[in-house]
């Protein structure tokens, strides 16, 4: 695994956010993945990206298409309603209860 490159936990995430191929055959996802987020870590031209990472074209329609973005945007809101869960407990003191608070 090159620096920068998704942790397995970090792929766990994201992997089920991502679209399968459309054509034959079905791309390394997370290669693809890795790719976009090294090019956009670096500011690199798409055509240097390193040859690990595949053909510069294919990742470059994963960023211009908006795929990327799009998966982003799902893992992002996922992220935030797990933690907004979390913090579910937090709200009620910490016990799982409900409150009422009375101003009279």
């Amino acid at each position: 695994m090159a620096r920068g490159d998704l942790t397995e936990d970090e792929w766990s995430l994201i992997e089920p956010h991502l679209p399968l191929g459309e054509r034959d055959p079905i791309p390394d996802l997370r290669q693809q993945f890795n790719a976009v987020m090294w090019r956009f870590r670096t500011g690199s031209p798409w055509r240097v990206l390193p040859a690990e990472h595949g053909p510069w074209s294919t990742v470059r329609s994963w960023a211009t298409t908006g795929v990327f973005e799009q998966s982003m945007q799902t893992v992002i809101a996922e992220a935030a309603a797990r933690a907004a869960y979390r913090r579910l407990p937090e709200v009620w003191g910490g016990r799982g209860e409900t409150s009422c608070v009375s101003l009279v």
